[in-house]
């Protein structure tokens, strides 16, 4: 029986390494494409590294326009770069994304992210308000139901000597 299941367990693992094997076929396997963009927040400009254009945003506001070229005005301007690596396409539909990432990562100083010293707060002086001291039957703490039970029952008993009183 055991050497039965060793059997059995040596042709399951001869199997699986076939498996295994045959899915690590190099030849039918495609080059993995790589695509990568600069992305420049302080001019909000992508660059396209394997097409060699430039993807920015129009004057109106509300459409992106592709140039090979851009105004040196804006060319040195343009500051730190950020490295995007087969990002989602079309890029700039993730610019509000990368502006917001970016545009933190590459121009704040470790400054603007610590905590200002809190200052004292002058005390203000509440007015004391009487307290209502109520009477301790017991030192014993009564379980939930008694409670509960002391309560339904006491709020009869007032009903009903109140009652009494209105009657005499």
């Amino acid at each position: 029986m055991k050497l039965l299941l060793k059997v059995l367990f040596g042709c399951l693992l001869a199997v699986a390494g076939i498996v295994v094997l045959s899915a690590r076929k190099t030849g039918n396997q495609e080059p993995v494409q790589t695509h990568t963009y600069y992305y420049y927040p302080k001019v909000n400009i992508y660059y396209d590294v394997n097409k060699e254009t430039y993807i920015y945003l129009a004057e109106d506001g509300k459409t992106w326009q592709t140039a090979k070229q851009v105004s040196d005005k804006l060319t040195t301007g343009m500051g730190k770069k950020a490295v995007l690596n087969n990002p989602p396409l079309p890029v700039w539909k993730s610019n509000e994304y990368h502006r917001m990432v970016y545009s933190t990562s590459l121009y704040a100083s470790a400054k603007d992210f610590r905590k200002d010293i809190p200052r004292p707060q002058p005390k203000v002086t509440k007015p004391a308000v009487a307290k209502k001291v109520e009477e301790k039957k017991d030192d014993k703490k009564d379980s939930g139901i008694e409670r509960f039970f002391k309560r339904l029952f006491k709020k009869k008993d007032d009903t009903a000597q109140t009652d009494k009183k209105r009657q005499s």
